[in-house]
């Protein structure tokens, strides 16, 4: 199968990687997962888990990581995440592990950071809008089951000083459920986009300048066209579940995301 090579041109240099059309292309999620990942790692050990073609854990390893331990359960995305860490020449600093959550790398030392870019959008909706191609595990018929059981599981896999990364897609899903879990597993669990200050200081200067509150930078937004709507309607024989809330604003379709950093586990 042919594949196709993109470029990120994310900090702290350009990287290519390779995609095909069974495979889990990166979004803008993964933009933004590396927006809040710290710039830099150096010396510390990363767990990558759902790691998909590797681009998060790509990157990591150029801010320094002493070791990225990439983990993928699809096979399809698996391959190409060994050929990506071969095309960057990272072998020396990821290793890439097929299996599920922390199965394949529970023998080994705890982590300083994980970062969990896993599925996240419900089972339906992503095939029907096509955003997860057959064979690639998505959210689960909720949405949130992948993110929850992450969270519970992570805690024995990260040091006590140590931060988990994790994504909510708000509108699509029941985000409140996995935000308790997050609270269930760690002490702290905070918007890893902006800081509380940051979202503050912006709300101000929006009120003042006719401001567009609803644009808030604390989320990732994601423009949904007329036919991806009626896809939605069609897929739920126009039963859509109340989870599912995506926003008309200005006559247009708008679904939000955020990205949640973890610290403190209750070990």
């Amino acid at each position: 199968m042919e594949t196709e090579v993109i470029a990120f041109d994310i900090y702290p240099k350009k990287v290519d990687v390779e995609y095909r059309n069974d495979s889990f292309r990166p979004n803008r999620v993964s933009e933004a997962f590396l927006k809040a990942i710290p710039k830099n790692l150096d010396g510390l050990v990363v767990d990558d888990i759902g790691s998909g073609g590797g681009v998060i854990a790509i990157i990591e390893a150029n801010r320094g990581a002493l070791e990225v331990r990439a983990v993928e359960p699809a096979d399809a995305n698996y391959k190409l995440l060994v050929r990506n860490i071969e095309r960057n020449v990272l072998q020396d600093r990821i290793t890439a592990y097929q299996g599920v959550f922390f199965d394949p790398i529970a023998h080994l030392p705890r982590a300083d950071l994980i970062s969990a870019d896993v599925s996240g959008i419900p089972e339906i909706l992503s095939r029907a809008l096509g955003w997860y191609p057959e064979g690639i595990p998505t959210g689960g018929p909720k949405g949130t089951e992948i993110t929850c059981e992450l969270l519970r599981r992570a805690p024995k896999f990260l040091k006590t000083d140590g931060k988990l990364y994790f994504p909510t897609a708000n509108d699509l899903l029941d985000a409140e459920e996995i935000l308790q879990v997050a609270r269930d597993n760690f002490k702290v669990v905070e918007n890893a986009l902006w800081s509380k200050d940051e979202l503050e200081k912006w709300k101000l200067d929006s009120a003042k300048s006719e401001g567009k509150l609803w644009k808030s930078p604390e989320y990732i937004w994601f423009h949904l066209r007329e036919e991806d709507m009626q896809k939605i309607d069609r897929a739920y024989n126009g039963a859509v579940p109340k989870t599912i809330n995506i926003q008309e604003i200005k006559g247009r379709y708008f679904w939000r995301g955020q990205i949640y950093v973890a610290t403190q586990p209750k070990i």
